[in-house]
């Protein structure tokens, strides 16, 4: 496995770890600690943009928790269109990931955590849809051949 590959899944280690937690805290934990379940879905979804994003620069990421930011940076990088719902998705967490750390910032309740939970899952389909992307992208001429023989056996 090389260099990038290995970063690369330590920032989706983390983030799917950030989501465990989060999605733990919200069946688990009463009484229920929102904030911090919301802060975790900030932080699993920004590590899983900024996995994608060491992939694509060769480790160079530039330090912010703007998940829209960074899920145009995908974007542009990717060369894709990528749907509304996920800029929606992005800054609807994002202030979680400051002002949540502060008494009274934001308000939240059960509503919100369950939202933030349950967007973290769609933003990871969408984040190992561009792996696989990447993955194919990245393969060698003798892996897309043999793929391409392997598709062409109709089993």
């Amino acid at each position: 496995m090389n260099k990038d590959k290995v970063l690369n899944s330590d920032w989706f280690q983390m983030a799917d770890t950030d989501h465990q937690v989060a999605k733990h805290l919200y069946l688990e934990m009463y009484p229920k600690p929102y904030e911090v379940i919301c802060y975790h879905c900030q932080q699993a979804v920004e590590k899983y943009l900024k996995g994608i994003l060491v992939y694509l620069n060769n480790h160079a990421i530039q330090k912010t928790h703007d998940l829209s930011f960074l899920l145009q940076e995908c974007e542009e990088r990717l060369d894709i269109s990528i749907d509304d719902k996920y800029y929606d998705i992005c800054d609807m967490l994002t202030p979680f990931g400051i002002a949540v750390r502060y008494p009274h910032e934001l308000h939240v309740d059960e509503i919100i955590a369950k939202r933030a939970v349950d967007s973290v899952g769609v933003m990871k389909k969408m984040i190992d849809e561009a792996q696989d992307y990447l993955d194919k992208q990245s393969s060698s001429p003798q892996e897309k051949l043999l793929r391409t023989r392997v598709d062409e056996l109709d089993l």
